[in-house]
Order: C-alpha cells, then sequence, then structure tokens
C-alpha cells in the first residue's frame, strides 16, 4: 500500500509540472494581450514570414566582388523557428512593416552564432545595422556584445553578457527615434538614432552556429 502510494505520488508531482511547463511559443499571456499584444508567430507555420538572401558587399581594392549566397532555410521545430545550419545567408522577415512597437521575442543561441534581429528594416533590398536597428545577439562581440544596438549604443550591462547555450528574453521599443531595449529584465540599451519611420522585423541567419526564436509577440504603439 505505502508503495502503491509512493507510486501514485510520483506520478501527480510529474503530472503537474508537465502541466506547468508553458508551451515553447504561447503567444501572449492575457495580461499582455490586455496591453493590446499579438503574436506574430503561431508556432507552427511560418505564416507572415518571408527569407530574403543577403546582399552581398562591394569588391574591396583588386579582390572580386563578393559571391551571391542562396538566401537560407528556415523551419518551425519544437515551437521554435531555427535557421538550417550552412543552408544560405540573410534574414527571416515580416511580410508588413512596422512603425512604433513594442516587440518581445525568446531567443537561443550557441556560442559561435552570431546573430540578431533588425528592427524597421527596409522592404526590399540589404539589411543591416546602417539602415535598421540591428539588435545584437553575439556575446562575445568586441564592439557590439548582446544587449547593445549595432553602431548606435553599446549594452550598458557590466561585464561580457552570458546568454549563450540558454533562452533569453528580448523586449525592445522603438517609437519615433528613440529605442529602448531590455534584455533579461535589465535595460541595455536607451538611445536615439534616425533610421527609417517603418519597416520590417529581420531575423538573421547566423554564418555559423545555430539559433532559434519562440513566443514572439508585437504591440503597436
Amino acid at each position: 500500500m505505502t508503495k502503491t502510494l509512493t507510486l501514485l505520488s510520483v506520478l501527480a508531482i510529474s503530472a503537474g509540472l508537465v502541466a506547468a511547463a508553458p508551451p515553447q511559443s504561447a503567444g501572449p499571456s492575457p495580461a499582455e494581450q490586455k496591453e493590446g499584444f499579438k503574436s506574430l508567430f503561431d508556432g507552427k507555420t511560418l505564416t507572415g514570414w518571408t527569407p530574403r538572401a543577403g546582399v552581398p558587399g562591394p569588391a574591396r581594392g583588386n579582390a572580386p566582388a563578393p559571391a551571391a549566397r542562396p538566401a537560407a532555410k528556415w523551419v518551425v521545430e519544437n515551437g521554435e523557428i531555427v535557421a538550417v545550419k550552412d543552408s544560405g545567408s540573410g534574414h527571416l522577415v515580416t511580410t508588413v512593416p512596422y512603425g512604433d512597437f513594442t516587440l518581445r521575442l525568446d531567443f537561443w543561441a550557441d556560442a559561435v552564432a552570431n546573430s540578431g534581429i533588425f528592427l524597421r528594416s527596409p522592404e526590399t533590398g540589404a539589411i543591416n545595422a546602417n539602415v535598421a536597428y540591428e539588435v545584437n545577439i553575439f556575446d562575445p562581440h568586441e564592439q557590439w556584445p548582446t544587449g547593445s544596438v549595432n553602431n548606435v549604443q553599446k549594452t550598458s550591462a557590466k561585464g561580457t553578457p552570458n546568454t549563450a547555450g540558454k533562452w533569453n528574453t528580448y523586449e525592445m521599443t522603438a517609437q519615433g527615434d528613440h529605442l529602448i531595449i531590455v534584455l533579461n529584465g535589465q535595460k541595455t540599451v536607451d538611445a536615439s538614432a534616425k533610421r527609417l519611420p517603418r519597416g520590417m522585423i529581420a531575423l538573421q541567419a547566423p554564418a555559423m552556429g545555430t539559433v532559434k526564436f519562440r513566443n514572439i509577440r508585437i504591440k503597436t504603439l
């Protein structure tokens, strides 16, 4: 009888833990829905997103111009958006532009993946830090480690970021020329810089390594 009760207790606890675990892409919470947040990723398909190949830079000196690479492939696995390794370059881009907004998402990157989220990207052509806000994902970057906005402001967090190999949360607010970035609950950037007033949201495929995204939701301001 004691063994039976013990087994039932273990099963009940296990069931409780499973029930308590949130799905990988749960979408906006009830509180977020009241605030006006909407999901940008349904956790099952890439509806609302489209791949865009990277645009090679110009030739330097006597060297030939870099060859164009195909657009990276993206898949949905376990409720997460994943860039397929070595499939190409470029970004996964929303199909509609956004102006002023707050964007929240979770990301997972290994130690070698150099990725990022680009805000207000051009509707066509190249996507880079000169034409969009690049919220970086790459802890060891000397100038713009994770939490920074490339060519705008380095993260204000002390020391080297430690985000590799685990899930992290970004909250990014763009309102006019004002940009606020919060990484895992800590504000890392509060700056102003001119970019496009409206544009696409773009997820960057890394040249090597693995990056994944989930729980992508947005509130327009």
